[in-house]
């Protein structure tokens, strides 16, 4: 049964210390009631996770896939993010599969680690405004994957991760067109959603900011 407009969520909220800020926003395709693209964040062993899925297709198939590699990875953590990803891949065999963007990361060595399958856009930028890309694996998380990798990068006051499933043009933040440095990690997801969502598919951006020291 369709709704009246697109399912919109979203999650605006900060880790316990205060450090890092989380700002998601989602949006399902059309008027469905069910969204494909999930995001989520949990702390765990001192980490913080950052989480998005973007079930293959739309819809509640889509939707099923994406809640199923969340609740493997939660049953998971802590652990690798390479044996995160392959047991995930085993636990949602029975579902149509997800690309997947996983970060983790370490207050204490002031680092993030990103590993991702599939068609999951993911972007660091510096607070001094420089950009890294990090590269996703072949394949589909729950049908099989190669060329799985781990990119551990610093993660400094100031400096501000974005990640997107492919319902966001891919390039939606252009090196010479940095974002405002004071807009919150709620409000440049909303930002990107609004101006760079396509509207054949769902949507998904995650930010997180780091607090900058006093």
């Amino acid at each position: 049964m369709l709704v009246d407009q697109p399912v919109i969520t979203r999650l605006d909220e900060q880790t316990d210390d205060g450090a890092f800020a989380i700002g998601a926003v989602t949006r399902s395709l059309a008027n469905d009631p069910y969204c494909g693209d999930h995001c989520a964040w949990w702390e765990h062993a001192g980490n913080v996770y950052l989480f998005l899925a973007d079930g293959l297709g739309h819809g509640q198939f889509a939707h099923q896939a994406a809640t199923a590699a969340l609740d493997s990875l939660r049953r998971q953590s802590p652990a690798e993010l390479t044996a995160l990803f392959t047991q995930c891949d085993q636990d949602i065999r029975h579902t149509r599969g997800v690309a997947l963007g996983v970060a983790v990361i370490d207050p204490g060595l002031r680092t993030l680690a990103f590993c991702g399958v599939g068609n999951i856009r993911a972007l660091m930028i510096n607070q001094d405004q420089r950009q890294r890309h990090f590269t996703c694996g072949y394949g589909i998380v729950g049908a099989g994957f190669k060329n799985l990798r781990v990119e551990t990068l610093p993660f400094m006051p100031g400096d501000t991760l974005i990640m997107a499933s492919d319902g966001i043009l891919e390039h939606f933040v252009a090196a010479d067109d940095p974002p405002d440095a004071r807009w919150s990690a709620m409000q440049l997801s909303e930002q990107i959603l609004g101006q760079w969502a396509i509207a054949t598919d769902d949507a998904a951006v995650l930010t997180c900011r780091t607090r900058l020291a006093e």
